[in-house]
């Protein structure tokens, strides 16, 4: 039976996909992967000039995706965000196994993928109080501190969100502490440049 090149890749994918979530990043092989995809290691090799590349073949499009829904996310009024707390653990959710396979993976592409998404989110953050609060006067420091904070936040809820109700309210909870008044409290730093 003749496969189109994208098909054979998809089978690649998703054999490298269940290799790395069963395996880890430093237990998977391309042999194994071969094997579950029913082609040959020059076949794979083809597509893929190493591990890594087949690994960040899996990860990065999810990433990307993370980052640009997460930005887009505080693209809008507070309380919206608020709102879509529940279209990020979703997300998650849906993702669950290529988060798992990334931090599984080389220890620099998840801690490049945590900044990427620490600077989406602290741009967007700057972007509003600059909008709602134009004399602030808030350093981009503090709101990549406040990204990081928030960030780390999700970093946890990613790396265990199976119970998708405890998660939903324990992100609400954080977020509020965090954006509660978020407003009021950029303009207390403008009037403390004195």
């Amino acid at each position: 039976m003749q496969y189109t090149k994208e098909a054979v890749r998809a089978k690649i994918l998703a054999a490298a996909e269940q290799e790395f979530d069963e395996q880890g990043y430093a237990g998977a092989s391309m042999r194994s992967i071969v094997r579950r995809a029913e082609t040959s290691l020059g076949n794979i090799y083809r597509y893929y000039p190493n591990k890594e590349a087949l690994f960040l073949s899996i990860v990065e499009p999810v990433l990307e995706k993370c980052i640009d829904q997460t930005g887009s996310l505080f693209a809008v009024t507070l309380t919206e965000v608020e709102r879509n707390v529940p279209l990020m653990v979703d997300f998650v959710a849906e993702h669950s196994r290529v988060f798992r396979i990334l931090r599984s993976g080389p220890p620099e592409h998840y801690a490049a993928f945590l900044d990427g998404l620490t600077r989406r989110v602290a741009g967007a953050l700057e972007r509003y109080a600059r909008e709602h609060c134009p004399g602030c006067g808030a350093e981009p420091l503090f709101f990549f501190a406040a990204a990081q904070s928030f960030v780390g936040v999700l970093r946890m809820t990613m790396e265990d969100c199976a119970e998708r109700e405890k998660t939903l309210r324990y992100l609400r909870q954080v977020f509020r502490f965090q954006f509660a008044y978020f407003e009021e409290r950029l303009n207390m730093i403008g009037d403390d440049r004195t």
